[in-house]
């Protein structure tokens, strides 16, 4: 879901040069794709607010949500490191994943 409080209370809570480290599931962009060829005016949630919670109860997030929520909190970050991982398995199936890693910088 929307990490701005999370954001905001881990950038309280470290000092200067202190790193967070999160995983987050990844938004799907051939899902993504997919609901767009079917209907044209479907807004990917990458344009509007970065992340969606999906039908197994879990959020997923776009890659460059990571960023844009760290400036709509005072860019109290930067971003270190965001890569492609497994976070976790579903039905013996790997879920696609982020590693991120942020160093406080303010």
């Amino acid at each position: 879901g929307d990490l701005e409080d999370f954001f905001t209370a881990a950038a309280d809570a470290l000092s200067r040069g202190g790193l967070l480290a999160l995983s987050a599931e990844h938004q799907n962009l051939d899902l993504e794709k997919e609901l767009f060829e079917q209907n044209p005016e479907y807004s990917s949630i990458c344009d509007r607010k970065g992340w969606r919670l999906t039908k197994t109860g879990r959020y997923t997030h776009c890659k460059d949500y990571f960023e844009k929520v760290n400036q709509a909190t005072g860019g109290r970050f930067r971003v270190v490191l965001i890569e492609q991982m497994t976070p976790r398995w579903f039905r013996g199936q790997p879920v696609d994943g982020l590693g991120v890693v942020l160093l406080k910088i303010k």
